[in-house]
């Protein structure tokens, strides 16, 4: 799951909200899928609590911070 999340965070820019923001989704959706399978991303209670997971970084800046410094620490991790 490492090597999947730090590919898909490779052209991200840390310090760029947008860039951050186009990456949240998909990355999130990528835990999700290795935490729990393929059935998760088709079963309507893990998708309602993914996005509610993709708003709260939205409007917490603690939470965007915490993303920001794990999309830091994927780029750096070998």
């Amino acid at each position: 799951m490492r090597r999947d999340l730090r590919e898909l965070v490779s052209t991200v820019d840390p310090e760029d909200a947008v860039s951050l923001a186009e990456v949240r989704l998909p990355m999130l959706r990528r835990i999700l899928l290795a935490e729990w399978g393929d059935a998760a991303l088709g079963d309507y209670a893990s998708l309602v609590m993914l996005r509610s997971v993709d708003r709260l970084v939205a409007v917490d800046p603690k939470m965007r911070d915490l993303f920001r410094r794990a999309v830091v620490a994927l780029k750096h991790s070998t």
